[in-house]
């Protein structure tokens, strides 16, 4: 009689942890490449509110007339409303951005070749339910400018790190009523 050899065909438990390895791996990728994306989509999420936040800001100076933006109003001094930064616990814009530390505005000279980094006329900072507000220095000029540069910066934490969005603008006596 002839013996008859069966091979059989199998899978070595060796197989079977390399497999394991090598999903375990790419299952470890994977959950990584989510994490991050969710990181920037947060991320672009609030930078955007921010920015939308900020040019709403600058729509709101339009709102207060040349005179009482450059300080020629009859009987005024140069006077923004502190209202300008709104309290972020309460102001209905800045609801999507956890935790901001600070909001600031600064208003310069419209930027020329001359004064590359001109000094700021006035600033007013926020930080929580406080504000901060520089002297106001207005020289005889900026009554007869005929543009102002407006600087906006909001500082907020998401997830143990600290992002700050800038937003500026020029402001011309003839496009604000």
């Amino acid at each position: 009689m002839k013996r008859r050899t069966c091979t059989r065909a199998g899978i070595s438990i060796f197989e079977v942890l390399v497999a394991a390895t090598v999903l375990v791996v790419a299952l470890t990728a994977l959950y990584a490449v989510y994490g991050q994306s969710l990181r920037a989509l947060k991320y672009a999420n609030e930078s955007s509110a921010a920015e939308l936040y900020l040019r709403s800001q600058v729509e709101l100076l339009r709102n207060c007339g040349w005179a009482t933006l450059s300080g020629t109003a009859v009987g005024t001094n140069f006077a923004i409303p502190t209202t300008i930064l709104p309290d972020p616990t309460t102001d209905v814009n800045l609801k999507t951005l956890p935790n901001v530390v600070s909001q600031k505005m600064s208003v310069y000279p419209v930027l020329t070749s001359a004064s590359p980094s001109p000094t700021a006329y006035y600033s007013t900072t926020r930080f929580g339910s406080g504000y901060r507000n520089s002297p106001v220095v207005i020289p005889a000029v900026t009554g007869s400018q005929s543009a102002l540069t407006f600087l906006f910066n909001i500082v907020w934490t998401s997830q143990s790190t600290t992002f700050t969005k800038e937003y500026s603008a020029v402001l011309y006596n003839s496009n604000i009523e």
